[in-house]
């Protein structure tokens, strides 16, 4: 296959031939590939909106019962049409975009947009060039007479006096009659390489005609060029980083790409200035990526050192091109510059005469010859002994230099002690900078330029030198202000709160350091650049506002803005308000951010006064502009924004789904401020001004730089070490730099370049992995959060434990009171003194959340009405209930007798009064019973326990402050047991007999007076036991009852598991054996117990244990009787009882047995 091609640079032709050979497949014929583009747009649109699609017809078809949606009540059918819609319009808007996108494409890429960006770039460089010569002094006091050496052995003048016009020919005038127009400069160290280029490039810049097909010569040092980068792209990407506003001749136009488009038509000449300079191990490869990026005769401009150029180009068959070699100056051309006015007793005269005449040849004037024919040296020369008190008689001084490299050192050196002295320190006094440490700082900036390939000092650059752990931690600020603004909301308990002690914000805060590992890990790329903002004009803000595109926006944002309102408020109402409106400030400020984007561009460092001008607009951008919180160049979220933005969407799904009771304003203004806060702080951590501050301080601590670094660089551009070129700082010359450089250390070029080391690129890639992994999971996890997380109450948000509630009050109604909790909504507390009346009181305490679209306070009305018909139920009849009784939002007072009876046969159901209260989202219900009580008095007990928890419970706003009717439970008097009526209190004998065995109750101990009815007895046990009759279980005649303890109170440790049985046979007046052999043989057990007899004959017990011997058991039979005096009539008992306990519990079945004893033996009259 042969290619041959020809062309100019407005068109280029390419004819492909195939003279011979088979090919097995397709063959693509093209005139150049440079790049490859893969278009996935398509695709990925495709996928994307079509997975949505088919979610929604899934929903529509199938209607899932999907427990989230059930939670958020909406239909399956509703979230169908959405995502359907929703694909429907996400593919429109994607086409649009892309549709827009390439139309933009197109437009950029018109001749007439090309050549304006053509234009715009030749206007920089035509300033830019001519300060940079400018600031070389080469001109001073008039140009250095440059000569170089054509390949035919032709020299060539670059000027100066005297020359004939053929022999004045410039470098430019020269390059444009070659006919291919590719020039190779070749020289020795200082030999004036950079500054021909320059002078080329600026004459071409010169002299170009506006509008023309003229290539725009642009200088572009190689030292920081790595051939694994394609050269055409990497050159286009310095361009479009120098000059970015040239390179967007319409709005939106990518600069890189346009720069290329430049290169590629032949817009753009490339000098290349240094090849040299690059590491000696990518020569090579840099050569070759050299010739294949000019093949078909593209022009090109290459200067290097030609050592380095001839070990890798031998001869001509490399590439075609045109070389020149530059000479050194001629003895006539120092005389001229070190002593324009050829004075006889001038400093350099001595000097210049040695150096002139033929006949002195010693070595030191050869040496110097050979030095001072570099233009870099001979400028070095002058200033070093410029100043008074300096000898240039010491460069011939015999034995003074060894060799040529150490005469130039010494110039350096003494430019720089120079530029350094005390006097000058005298002269320029906002220095004051000690020389050895200047020196210093210089070295190191130069090693940092010459280790990075460097010639230009970009100051936002130098950020890139700090480690990226401390980069990354600069965004901890912003971070820990998102972390803040979701610790100051309330949120339910997450659903990981069974496996993880960790609340919500704690896992918001893992999210947080698991996204800033993310950062540290992926975010490689260069440092923000600076940027800079304009005003615009009333011209531009009118032509804005009538551009059709931006009314068509505007209108369509604000018509889809409402119809996403009228759609959340006719199908959710207004729980979804909240949600619709984040999401429409969001949107907003996305508009702001994009409109007023092209007021804050990047800054085109070749246009800017000075770098601390730049610095100070970079600075002035970010505060100006910080509250748009712009992300990174070629990013479109910051770090802190993705954040942020979370931070105010899980409030929103949260206040959607179960926190909307307690998500108040307050909570709203805290979140989001913080969150915003978070992202303009990110932003500014982004800007080129917070990347310089960072590294200054950074380098300042370490001693490497000075604090007041601008400073310090404006002074040593006044002592001309370092050349300002707009943006930007320079050295003098690169042998300069490399000159301090070689004090600090660094020798080669590029070694601040990364290396790949054995194994770097495995553990990256297993961080890369392990990170992802991590932020998915817990992203995940704290998405899922909100949807599943039982809806937290509101606006009231805690409740004390109803307990907490009511045990400052029991002491003042019970001699002994106890109370249990069951959970923290309901207590319940009762008298346990044995001679007490028995009191009752029930308090709960509900705290209602959302359940689904339901609010807590509608819940808590409707448990409301329940609870008051609860306790409406439980009452006999003939209860009073009072709607509204002054207390809460609702209340109600209900009062009568309970429809169950006594705890035993001699009480009567007492009166009982309640309280519910409503507040908000809280239900307080209080119900109190006293035995003996008056129905005025439980009343007023009642009233003042629920005003009581209703303050306690931080609802003091519920009670009325009017404290007319108020009275406290001392105020009230107790109520006192009856003691001529029938009841158990006076049937029990408080001095019993003597014990069958074992313990008796002590006087207070807790206990209950318990009647059994027709048992003709009251005796002593636990409070706490249910006491059924068994007539099952018994002849006739016979009364039969087991009490067995409450299962929740032996939960409690109240009781023991107790069983007290009781078998009680009515004879009449006597008892015959027939009928105590029938009474025994009904007894479980009786034969096969031990029985012994008491202190009386008619009293017998027996202890034992049951089969597994774990429970004590202890048993009591007897016959007793009594005598009615008012009858006159005798009555004959037979008694048998049981009792069994734990084995540790052993003496509460002696208390009962003995009781029970002694209670039945106290009458006076006892039959036989």
């Amino acid at each position: 296959m042969r290619s041959d091609g020809g062309g100019t640079a407005d068109e280029t032709s390419v004819r492909n031939r195939i003279d011979s050979g088979t090919f097995h497949g397709p063959v693509v014929m093209v005139g150049r590939v440079d790049r490859l583009i893969l278009q996935v747009g398509a695709p990925t649109r495709i996928i994307g909106c079509g997975a949505l699609a088919v979610l929604g017809l899934l929903c529509l078809l199938n209607s899932p019962e999907l427990p989230t949606l059930r939670r958020l009540g909406v239909g399956s059918t509703l979230v169908g049409v959405v995502l359907l819609g929703l694909a429907i319009a996400l593919y429109a808007v994607l086409s649009v975009r892309e549709a827009a996108a390439r139309r933009r494409e197109a437009a950029w890429l018109s001749e007439e947009n090309l050549g304006r960006a053509a234009d715009a770039l030749a206007r920089d460089l035509a300033l830019q060039y001519a300060q940079d010569e400018r600031l070389t002094q080469v001109n001073d006091p008039y140009p250095l007479d440059v000569d170089w050496t054509t390949v035919h052995g032709t020299t060539v003048h670059s000027g100066g006096p005297g020359a004939d016009p053929e022999a004045r020919l410039s470098v430019a005038a020269y390059f444009n009659r070659l006919p291919n127009r590719r020039l190779v400069v070749l020289g020795g160290a200082g030999a004036g390489k950079s500054i021909l280029a320059l002078r080329l490039a600026e004459e071409l810049v010169r002299t170009r005609t506006p509008g023309s097909a003229e290539p725009v010569a642009v200088v572009v040092p190689l030292a920081s060029w790595s051939p694994s980068e394609g050269l055409i792209g990497w050159v286009a990407a310095q361009i479009a980083a120098a000059h970015p506003r040239a390179c967007t001749p319409v709005r939106g136009a990518p600069a890189a790409d346009v720069a290329r488009r430049l290169i590629e038509t032949q817009r753009v000449l490339p000098v290349l200035d240094g090849f040299d300079e690059l590491p000696d191990e990518l020569q090579a490869d840099a050569l070759e990526q050299l010739r294949a990026s000019t093949s078909g005769r593209r022009p090109f401009v290459l200067t290097s050192r030609e050592p380095e150029y001839r070990r890798h180009v031998k001869d001509g068959s490399v590439f075609e091109r045109t070389e020149i070699e530059l000479r050194p100056l001629s003895t006539l051309a120092l005389d001229r510059y070190l002593n324009p006015e050829g004075a006889a007793d001038a400093k350099w005269a001595p000097v210049l005469r040695r150096l002139t005449s033929h006949s002195d040849d010693s070595r030191e004037v050869r040496r110097l010859r050979e030095v001072l024919g570099a233009p870099l040296m001979a400028g070095l020369a002058r200033e070093a002994y410029g100043e008074s008190g300096t000898d240039p008689q010491e460069l011939l001084a015999p034995g003074a230099f060894r060799t040529r490299r150490d005469v130039e050192r010494h110039l350096l050196d003494a430019f720089l002690s120079v530029a350094y002295s005390a006097s000058h320190d005298v002269r320029d006094r906002p220095g004051h900078w000690d020389p050895e440490r200047a020196r210093a700082w210089l070295a190191f900036l130069a090693a940092w330029m010459k280790a990075g390939g460097e010639h230009e000092f970009a100051w936002w650059r130098l950020v890139e030198d700090v480690p990226r752990t401390l980069r990354t931690a600069t965004l901890a600020p912003a971070f820990a202000l998102c972390c803040l603004a979701v610790s100051g909301g309330e949120y339910g308990t997450p659903w990981w709160d069974r496996w993880v002690g960790l609340s919500f914000a704690g896992g918001y805060v893992v999210l947080a350091l698991v996204l800033l590992g993310c950062v540290h890990v992926f975010r490689t790329g260069p440092h923000n650049g600076p940027r800079q903002s304009r005003r615009p004009t009333g011209k531009e803000v009118r032509s804005g506002l009538r551009r059709p595109r931006n009314q068509a926006s505007a209108v369509l944002s604000v018509s889809a803005i409402a119809l996403f309102w009228w759609f959340v408020l006719g199908n959710v109402g207004s729980a979804g308000a909240p949600f619709t409106g984040l999401l429409t400030v969001a949107a907003l400020w996305r508009m702001c951010r994009k409109l007023l984007r092209p007021l804050c561009s990047p800054a085109d460092p070749s246009l800017a006064p000075s770098p601390r001008a730049l610095l100070r607009a970079d600075r002035r951008t970010a505060i100006r502009f910080g509250w748009l919180a712009y992300a990174r160049d070629g990013e479109d979220y910051l770090p802190a924004e993705l954040l942020g933005l979370s931070a105010a969407g899980l409030l929103a799904f949260w206040n959607t789904n179960g926190g909307q009771d307690i998500t108040s304003l307050d909570t709203w203004i805290w979140t989001l401020g913080l969150a915003y806060l978070g992202c303009v702080l990110g932003s500014l951590v982004e800007s080129a001004w917070f990347g310089f501050a960072l590294a200054r301080g950074h380098m300042a601590l370490r001693g490497d730089l000075p604090r007041r670094l601008m400073t310090f660089l404006d002074d040593a551009h006044r002592r001309g070490v370092l050349r300002q070129s707009g943006g930007v700082y320079r050295f003098r010359h690169v042998e300069l730099r490399d000159r301090l450089a070689a004090h600090a250390g660094v020798e080669g070029d590029g070694e601040r370049a990364p290396t790949a080391t054995r194994g770097a690129g495995p553990m990256r890639r297993t961080a890369a992995v392990t990170v992802v992994l991590l932020l998915l999971a817990v992203g995940g996890a704290l998405a899922r959060g909100p949807f599943v997380m039982a809806a937290a109450p509101g606006p009231r948000t805690q409740l004390p434990a109803a307990c907490d509630l009511l045990a400052p009050d029991l002491p003042r109604l019970t001699a002994d009171g106890r109370k249990h909790a069951r959970g923290r909504q309901r207590c319940q507390a009762g008298e346990q003194a044995p001679f007490a009346p028995d009191v009752q009181v029930t308090l709960s305490a509900l705290l209602f959340a959302r359940e689904g679209t339901t609010g807590g306070p509608h819940l808590a009305a409707l448990g409301y009405a329940t609870e008051a018909g609860w306790i409406t139920q439980a009452l006999a009849t003939g209860s009073q209930s009072t709607a509204d009784a002054g207390l809460g939002d609702r209340s109600a007072r209900i009062v009568g007798r309970s429809k169950q009876p006594g705890r035993t046969a001699l009480e009567t159901a007492p009166y009982s009064a309640s309280f519910v209260v409503l507040v908000d989202n809280v239900l307080l219900s209080v119900t109190y019973a006293e035995e003996f009580a008056t129905r005025e008095r439980v009343v007023e007990v009642a009233r003042i326990l629920i005003r009581n928890a209703l303050r306690r419970a931080g609802l003091s706003d519920a009670v009325p402050s009017s404290k007319n009717d108020e009275r406290s439970l001392t105020d009230v008097p107790r109520t006192r047991v009856p003691a001529d009526t029938d009841n158990r209190f006076a049937h029990y004998e408080r001095h019993p007999a003597p014990p069958l065995h074992g313990a008796v109750w002590r006087a207070g101990e807790r206990s209950y007076l318990w009647y059994l009815p027709y048992t003709y007895f009251v005796f002593r046990a636990p409070k706490h036991l249910d006491c059924r009759p068994r007539p099952a279980e018994v002849a006739k005649g016979t009364v039969g009852y087991t009490c067995s303890s409450d299962p929740r109170f032996e939960k409690l440790g109240w009781v023991p598991k107790t069983s007290v049985e009781i078998r009680s046979r009515h004879c009449g007046s006597t008892c015959d054996n027939r009928e105590v052999r029938d009474f025994l043989g009904r007894i479980p057990d009786h034969d096969r117990t031990a029985w012994r007899k008491g202190t009386k004959d008619r009293a017998y017990y027996a202890v034992d244990s049951v089969a597994d011997g774990s429970r004590y058991r202890m048993s009591m039979k007897r016959s007793w009787g009594f005598r009615e005096r008012d009858k006159g009539e005798d009555h004959a008992f037979l008694l048998w009882v049981r009792v069994t306990v734990p084995d540790d519990d052993a003496e509460l079945a002696q208390k009962i047995v003995n009781d029970i004893h002694a209670q039945s033996a106290r009458y006076e009259t006892t039959p036989e």
